[in-house]
């Protein structure tokens, strides 16, 4: 009898006598101890999974709720700054609990679920763009584009990019059918959208009816529809003189007109109807994208109008203007993510006077074929993204606090402030949110404070000029505002000082005449003043020579050894010394920022809090490949390399592991240089293995409690002399 007859027959027996469902197995006593830890353990797990997806479910409900104002309410309550960081704290907490995300998430949707009688659904959904305010990001974004599209994210062909303006209105998509306008859609979910072909064929008066270019075909062009800020103050000054409240901002005021019901307008008086005025306004639409509706085309992706002639982001644009549609003016073909951080520096500086509402930049991929490759995820294509400026801030002097009593008898606290212009407006009141705020901050009147504002949402007071606060573990405080002039002004002349880039003719003066007029926002805006003479010949005192004098010495600098510029990107816990035994064991900056912690903290002479420091800042800065693409030595080089010591006979310092610390009347980079050709090992953290500490000048006071702790020979600049004439002995 085969195996598996005889199986089947023991089975039978087994179930008609009882024996298989009586057979018991050896009982396991689990020890009361273990079983406490193990029941604990499953109620932790559970309690933290419950307490997950409840925030998850309250931020979900925030964002919702959010959207559904600024999308079908057209009201900001919140700055994008403050929404976008809901999302993604939502979105952090679905990636930790995997197994628990909403079904519904908003971090996988677009838009709001739209409402109203006259519904269609988008055959090619309408996607968003995902957000940074990073620059870091920025880095990371072409760095994964590089991964998909060549295997790898260094030594790669140049992608080349297409920064836009991204305008602050309402996306919409028209569908042209054999060439004839047929329909217009709002974004709504992305999935279904708004029918509002009657109002955008009353308020867009430049729309092309038809499109010659396509009657063979069905295409769709979406873009952002606008008013510019000129057309709504002139607008809103005839609403005053007729004696109508003004509008509240321009997109408000376009997305109100979006979802008027013409037909109730019409039936309304004049002076009450929207009706009344909706023939008389212009708006602009910014069209940014062409797209066929054939059959495959089931993304937005693989819908991209493409054609031997047709195969860049640009050739897009130009075809559309060809056919009569404005596509952004200020559009720009960047060959290099330089060229990408150059246009935003532009319209950080310039989009306050520009005539439109923006909202960031958006940066797309300009080859077709990449994109194609690229794709797109649920929500959004991986070939863009949007970068969104920081809502605006600006220092001013607190005059008084008042009150405002709202419709519902709430009291708001508000700072009357001296005048300040932030997005083009003059701010001279700034909401305080509530009382309580106003202590945690310690505000009072007669001090500076930082007001910001984010688009148009309200105005408020958001802290001191400076605030400070000590690390964890740390006694010294530190000022935590970034965009603090005081912090960022130490940051730059310890860039350009003698022991780090050493660029002549760079002092106090001139780099805060270069502040004043917006010229430095980063140290790399230095190796960017070339691009910015004529502006720098037009400042107090600056002539020909001494323009064309900085600018050389700007540049020569770039060619400094690759210990300088480690120790000119401000790494906290890393001098002089400390930089030059990081190129000792690294050749370049690239590779310094993949190495691991491990391998960081097998360094002897750095030390866990200097190992751990640099860990930190490589993962979280990018500041070396910004100054990579703009020329600096970045690898160690033949010109620069790290100075070689001579190995014939025995030096004093030889096996010797010192460290430096204080101000010397020579120049603590001569003592470092003469310690260093004595045979000296130089090392920046003080450890079990340090046999001397040379102190000069107001030395670091945790250096030196540390030097007592471990019993460590302390040696005045007056005494290295003698030290060294004791050892070669």
């Amino acid at each position: 009898m085969s195996m598996l007859p005889r199986l089947i027959t023991r089975t039978r027996h087994a179930l008609s006598n009882g024996s298989l469902i009586q057979h018991q197995t050896p009982t396991f006593r689990c020890p009361p101890s273990m079983l406490r830890r193990f029941s604990s353990a499953k109620i932790d797990a559970r309690s933290e999974e419950t307490k997950a997806l409840d925030n998850m479910k309250t931020l979900a409900a925030e964002i919702k709720r959010h959207s559904d104002a600024y999308y079908n309410q057209a009201k900001s309550e919140i700055s994008d700054v403050e929404y976008d960081s809901l999302v993604d704290r939502l979105r952090s907490l679905e990636q930790q609990y995997p197994l628990i995300q909403l079904t519904d998430s908003p971090t996988r949707s677009v838009g709001i679920q739209p409402r109203g009688d006259h519904l269609y659904k988008h055959k090619i959904q309408m996607l968003s763009l995902d957000n940074t305010y990073s620059r870091d990001e920025l880095f990371q974004f072409e760095q994964r584009n590089r991964k998909i599209l060549f295997n790898r994210d260094h030594d790669t062909p140049t992608i080349e990019y297409v920064c836009e303006l991204k305008y602050d209105g309402i996306a919409v998509s028209l569908l042209y059918e054999k060439g004839e306008f047929k329909r217009a859609l709002s974004r709504g979910d992305g999935l279904i959208g708004e029918d509002i072909t009657k109002n955008v064929r009353l308020t867009v008066k430049s729309l092309p009816l038809s499109i010659p270019e396509y009657r063979d075909r069905d295409v769709e062009i979406r873009g952002e529809l606008v008013i510019s800020k000129r057309k709504f103050a002139e607008m809103n000054e005839g609403r005053k003189r007729e004696g109508l409240p003004p509008f509240k901002n321009p997109r408000n005021l376009v997305a109100g007109l979006m979802r008027l019901d013409l037909e109730d307008e019409k039936k309304k008086k004049a002076k009450e109807s929207s009706y009344s005025i909706i023939g008389q306004i212009d708006l602009d639409m910014i069209s940014y994208t062409l797209l066929f509706r054939d059959a495959s085309s089931t993304t937005e992706t693989n819908a991209m109008a493409t054609t031997p002639t047709l195969n860049t982001h640009t050739s897009r644009l130009s075809q559309l203007e060809s056919m009569g549609f404005q596509p952004d003016p200020q559009s720009t073909l960047c060959h290099d993510l330089t060229q990408v951080y150059a246009f935003l520096d532009k319209w950080e500086r310039e989009r306050g006077e520009y005539d439109w509402t923006l909202d960031g930049i958006v940066i797309k991929v300009n080859d077709i074929g990449y994109q194609r490759i690229l794709s797109e995820k649920v929500n959004a294509p991986r070939w863009a993204i949007a970068y969104k400026y920081s809502a605006e801030r600006g220092i001013t002097m607190l005059k008084s606090i008042t009150s405002q009593v709202g419709r519902t008898g709430k009291v708001t606290p508000v700072g009357e402030i001296e005048p300040v212009i932030l997005n083009g407006a003059t701010i001279s009141r700034a909401t305080l949110n509530n009382f309580d705020y106003i202590i945690n901050l310690g505000i009072r009147p007669g001090e500076k404070v930082i007001v910001e504002r984010g688009g148009e949402v309200i105005p408020k007071i958001v802290g001191l000029q400076c605030t400070t606060t000590p690390p964890e573990g740390k006694v010294d405080h530190y000022c935590t505002n970034v965009d603090c002039p005081n912090t960022l002004f130490g940051r730059y002349l310890h860039f350009v000082s003698k022991t780090a880039m050493d660029i002549e003719g760079l002092g106090e003066k001139t780099i805060s005449a270069l502040q004043k007029v917006d010229l430095l926002s980063s140290v790399v805006d230095i190796y960017r003043l070339r691009e910015h003479r004529e502006t720098l010949l037009k400042l107090e005192g600056w002539k020909d020579k001494k323009t064309d004098n900085l600018l050389a010495a700007i540049e020569e600098s770039k060619n400094r050894p690759l210990e300088r510029v480690i120790h000119a990107l401000g790494i906290p816990e890393v001098g002089e010394a400390t930089a030059a035994v990081l190129v000792q064991n690294f050749s370049s900056l690239q590779e310094l920022s993949t190495v691991d912690r491990q391998t960081l903290s097998n360094i002897e002479s750095l030390g866990p809090v200097v190992s751990d420091a640099v860990y930190r800042y490589f993962q979280e800065n990018h500041l070396w490949k910004e100054l990579e693409d703009v020329g600096v030595t970045t690898k160690r080089t033949g010109d620069h390399p790290i100075r070689k010591r001579s190995t014939g006979g025995q030096l004093p310092l030889s096996g010797k592991t010192i460290v430096v610390t204080g101000k010397f009347s020579q120049g603590r980079e001569k003592v470092e240089e003469r310690l260093l050709d004595l045979g000296a090992k130089l090392v920046g953290t003080i450890g079990k293995k340090t046999d001397y500490v040379i102190v000069g000048e107001k030395p670091g006071t945790s250096k030196m409690n540390r030097c007592q702790e471990l019993n460590i020979t302390i040696v005045r600049e007056d005494e290295i002399d003698h030290l060294i004439s004791r050892l070669e002995k």
